[in-house]
């Protein structure tokens, strides 16, 4: 519980989470990218093909999709926003900058070093937080809907995104995902992100 207190804060987007987490779920295919829905859409066929009902196979299929939902709660209730809007912005920039394909990644590099995976934990730690800071910074553009946003934030950093696109090119054409690599494009995001 400390955890969801420390990312909310208190008052009024602690009250805003379940509405707003619900809003979410709903809208859900309208706010991703194509990534993934597909993925969603393979877990869920893998988990109806593994018996459970449909359902209830698409609510779990979910979960992973809502990992993010306090995070897009807190976003649209500091920014004054709505949630839906907010998550499609999350989304949208996950997909441009391939942080949900980096996590998905991350997840299957398999240590038995204690430590590889504690490094690999944080790096997804790191990858959520840099997704919702960018959609923080991204919220503050001046522009009539989220792909005009993005371009526009894009524009004063052309350099960083151009390094980040051509690292990201290099690691889709690698045959695995690394921890050595992973850093690097956890550095290259985070160095988007300030520029």
């Amino acid at each position: 519980m400390a955890w969801l207190l420390a990312i909310l804060g208190r008052g009024r987007t602690i009250a805003a989470c379940p509405s707003g987490i619900r809003a979410l779920a709903a809208a859900v295919a309208g706010v991703l990218g194509e990534e993934e829905r597909a993925a969603l859409t393979a877990r869920t066929g893998a988990l109806i093909a593994g018996g459970a009902p449909e359902t209830l196979a698409a609510r779990i299929a979910l979960l992973p999709v809502l990992a993010s939902a306090v995070d897009v709660v807190r976003i649209a209730s500091v920014a004054g926003g709505e949630v839906v809007p907010v998550a499609a912005l999350y989304f949208r920039l996950g997909e441009r900058f391939g942080l949900e394909w980096l996590r998905a990644g991350a997840a299957r590099i398999s240590s038995d070093d204690h430590w590889q995976r504690q490094a690999v934990s944080a790096v997804i730690d790191d990858l959520f937080a840099h997704q919702s800071l960018m959609t923080e910074r991204v919220l503050i553009e001046e522009a009539p809907d989220p792909a005009a946003r993005i371009d526009r934030w894009c524009g004063g950093r052309r350099v960083a995104v151009e390094r980040l696109e051509r690292l990201l090119t290099e690691l889709r054409a690698a045959p695995s995902l690394d921890l050595s690599r992973l850093a690097v494009a956890n550095r290259q995001v985070r160095a988007l992100i300030g520029a």
